[in-house]
Protein backbone atom coordinates (compact mmCIF):
# COMPACT_ATOMS: atom_id res chain seq x y z
CA UNK A 1 0.00 0.00 0.00
CA UNK A 2 1.01 3.24 -1.16
CA UNK A 3 1.04 6.53 1.43
CA UNK A 4 -2.12 8.03 1.55
CA UNK A 5 -0.31 11.33 0.65
CA UNK A 6 0.68 10.35 -2.69
CA UNK A 7 -1.28 12.32 -5.39
CA UNK A 8 -2.80 10.07 -8.01
CA UNK A 9 -1.86 12.78 -10.17
CA UNK A 10 1.76 12.32 -9.00
CA UNK A 11 1.06 8.43 -9.52
CA UNK A 12 -0.26 9.91 -13.11
CA UNK A 13 2.83 11.57 -13.70
CA UNK A 14 5.17 9.03 -13.05
CA UNK A 15 3.42 6.65 -15.08
CA UNK A 16 3.20 8.67 -17.96
CA UNK A 17 7.59 8.51 -17.86
CA UNK A 18 8.29 5.05 -17.61
CA UNK A 19 9.38 3.00 -20.29
CA UNK A 20 7.18 0.40 -21.33
CA UNK A 21 6.22 -1.55 -19.00
CA UNK A 22 5.55 -5.32 -18.20
CA UNK A 23 2.09 -6.00 -16.82
CA UNK A 24 3.12 -7.38 -13.70
CA UNK A 25 5.02 -4.10 -13.12
CA UNK A 26 2.20 -1.66 -13.20
CA UNK A 27 0.58 -0.57 -9.48
CA UNK A 28 -3.00 -0.37 -10.48
CA UNK A 29 -5.57 1.02 -7.73
CA UNK A 30 -8.91 -0.41 -6.44
CA UNK A 31 -12.23 1.19 -5.65
CA UNK A 32 -10.95 1.15 -1.86
CA UNK A 33 -7.99 3.44 -3.02
CA UNK A 34 -5.16 0.88 -2.26
CA UNK A 35 -2.61 0.33 -4.85
CA UNK A 36 -1.55 -3.24 -5.97
CA UNK A 37 0.75 -5.17 -8.48
CA UNK A 38 -1.92 -6.25 -10.95
CA UNK A 39 -1.16 -9.55 -13.54
CA UNK A 40 -3.36 -8.73 -16.82
CA UNK A 41 -3.10 -4.54 -16.23
CA UNK A 42 -1.31 -2.94 -18.45
CA UNK A 43 -0.05 0.26 -18.43
CA UNK A 44 -2.89 2.20 -20.03
CA UNK A 45 -5.18 0.49 -17.54
CA UNK A 46 -2.75 2.27 -14.76
CA UNK A 47 -3.08 5.19 -16.17
CA UNK A 48 -6.62 5.25 -16.64
CA UNK A 49 -7.02 3.61 -13.25
CA UNK A 50 -5.10 6.99 -11.75
CA UNK A 51 -7.04 9.18 -13.86
CA UNK A 52 -10.19 8.04 -12.67
CA UNK A 53 -9.29 7.96 -9.08
CA UNK A 54 -7.56 11.73 -9.33
CA UNK A 55 -11.36 13.35 -10.59
CA UNK A 56 -13.13 11.16 -8.19
CA UNK A 57 -11.02 12.67 -5.45
CA UNK A 58 -10.87 16.28 -6.89
CA UNK A 59 -15.17 16.38 -7.12
CA UNK A 60 -15.04 14.81 -3.44
CA UNK A 61 -12.68 17.64 -2.29
CA UNK A 62 -14.60 20.18 -4.17
CA UNK A 63 -18.11 18.96 -3.20
CA UNK A 64 -17.05 18.65 0.12
CA UNK A 65 -14.83 21.77 1.04
CA UNK A 66 -15.12 24.57 -2.21
CA UNK A 67 -18.60 24.36 -3.12
CA UNK A 68 -20.22 24.59 0.66
CA UNK A 69 -17.48 27.69 1.18
CA UNK A 70 -18.43 29.09 -1.75
CA UNK A 71 -22.17 28.75 -1.40
CA UNK A 72 -21.76 30.41 2.23
CA UNK A 73 -19.42 32.89 2.07
CA UNK A 74 -18.87 34.32 -1.62
CA UNK A 75 -22.76 33.51 -4.09
CA UNK A 76 -24.49 36.35 -1.82
CA UNK A 77 -22.54 38.91 -3.50
CA UNK A 78 -20.73 37.41 -6.68
CA UNK A 79 -23.41 34.60 -7.75
CA UNK A 80 -26.25 34.67 -10.02
CA UNK A 81 -28.45 37.43 -8.88
CA UNK A 82 -25.48 39.79 -7.81
CA UNK A 83 -22.26 40.01 -9.38
CA UNK A 84 -20.64 42.90 -7.18
CA UNK A 85 -17.45 44.65 -8.95
CA UNK A 86 -18.93 42.35 -12.35
CA UNK A 87 -17.41 39.25 -10.21
CA UNK A 88 -18.91 35.64 -10.48
CA UNK A 89 -17.82 32.83 -8.39
CA UNK A 90 -20.38 30.19 -9.21
CA UNK A 91 -18.39 28.77 -11.78
CA UNK A 92 -15.27 27.91 -12.45
CA UNK A 93 -15.11 29.89 -16.36
CA UNK A 94 -16.57 32.71 -14.42
CA UNK A 95 -13.54 32.62 -11.83
CA UNK A 96 -11.09 32.18 -14.72
CA UNK A 97 -12.75 35.60 -16.27
CA UNK A 98 -12.20 37.51 -13.42
CA UNK A 99 -13.37 40.82 -12.43
CA UNK A 100 -13.96 43.72 -14.44
CA UNK A 101 -10.89 45.28 -12.62
CA UNK A 102 -9.20 41.93 -11.97
CA UNK A 103 -9.50 39.89 -15.16
CA UNK A 104 -6.57 37.58 -14.08
CA UNK A 105 -8.18 36.96 -10.47
CA UNK A 106 -5.94 33.53 -10.59
CA UNK A 107 -2.50 32.50 -11.66
CA UNK A 108 -1.95 28.42 -11.06
CA UNK A 109 1.66 28.48 -11.96
CA UNK A 110 2.43 31.31 -8.77
CA UNK A 111 -0.10 30.06 -6.45
CA UNK A 112 0.47 32.74 -3.83
CA UNK A 113 0.48 35.73 -6.26
CA UNK A 114 -3.29 34.92 -7.23
CA UNK A 115 -5.60 37.69 -6.56
CA UNK A 116 -8.05 35.39 -5.08
CA UNK A 117 -5.70 34.06 -2.95
CA UNK A 118 -4.67 37.38 -1.70
CA UNK A 119 -7.83 38.42 -1.31
CA UNK A 120 -9.41 35.91 0.91
CA UNK A 121 -6.37 35.96 3.28
CA UNK A 122 -6.43 39.94 3.81
CA UNK A 123 -3.00 40.44 1.67
CA UNK A 124 -4.57 42.95 -0.32
CA UNK A 125 -6.17 46.65 -0.44
CA UNK A 126 -9.26 44.25 -0.85
CA UNK A 127 -10.19 42.31 1.04
CA UNK A 128 -13.37 39.62 0.93
CA UNK A 129 -15.36 38.27 2.68
CA UNK A 130 -15.33 42.03 4.19
CA UNK A 131 -16.89 41.15 7.26
CA UNK A 132 -14.75 38.51 8.39
CA UNK A 133 -11.57 37.00 7.21
CA UNK A 134 -11.97 32.85 6.04
CA UNK A 135 -10.58 30.66 8.60
CA UNK A 136 -7.08 29.31 7.48
CA UNK A 137 -8.35 25.66 7.11
CA UNK A 138 -10.79 27.12 4.20
CA UNK A 139 -7.78 29.39 3.00
CA UNK A 140 -5.90 26.17 2.33
CA UNK A 141 -8.42 24.37 0.90
CA UNK A 142 -9.12 27.31 -1.26
CA UNK A 143 -5.04 26.97 -2.05
CA UNK A 144 -5.01 23.37 -2.81
CA UNK A 145 -7.90 23.56 -5.10
CA UNK A 146 -6.13 26.22 -7.06
CA UNK A 147 -3.24 23.83 -7.29
CA UNK A 148 -5.32 20.85 -8.43
CA UNK A 149 -6.43 22.50 -11.30
CA UNK A 150 -9.63 24.46 -9.42
CA UNK A 151 -11.86 21.28 -10.42
CA UNK A 152 -15.71 22.19 -11.17
CA UNK A 153 -17.60 19.15 -11.27
CA UNK A 154 -19.46 18.93 -15.19
CA UNK A 155 -22.37 17.83 -12.89
CA UNK A 156 -23.01 20.61 -11.05
CA UNK A 157 -24.30 23.23 -13.83
CA UNK A 158 -27.46 23.72 -12.49
CA UNK A 159 -30.46 26.30 -13.59
CA UNK A 160 -29.32 29.94 -12.97
CA UNK A 161 -32.37 31.01 -11.53
CA UNK A 162 -31.51 28.46 -8.73
CA UNK A 163 -30.03 30.33 -5.83
CA UNK A 164 -26.85 29.34 -4.33
CA UNK A 165 -28.11 27.68 -1.11
CA UNK A 166 -30.88 26.19 -3.49
CA UNK A 167 -27.81 24.85 -6.05
CA UNK A 168 -25.94 23.66 -3.28
CA UNK A 169 -29.16 22.21 -1.19
CA UNK A 170 -30.06 20.48 -4.95
CA UNK A 171 -26.63 18.74 -5.66
CA UNK A 172 -26.09 17.43 -1.94
CA UNK A 173 -29.55 15.13 -2.74
CA UNK A 174 -27.99 13.83 -6.11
Amino acid sequence: RLHRSVSPFFLLLTLLQMPSLAAAEVRTVNAQGEYRMGDRDTREDAIRMATESAKRNAEQFFEQKIRPLLAARCWECHGDKKQEAGLRLDSRDAIMKGSDAHPNLVDRQQVDQSLLLQVVSYQSEIKMPPNQQLAAADIQALKQWVVDGMHWPANSGLPTTRSAAERVSLDRQT
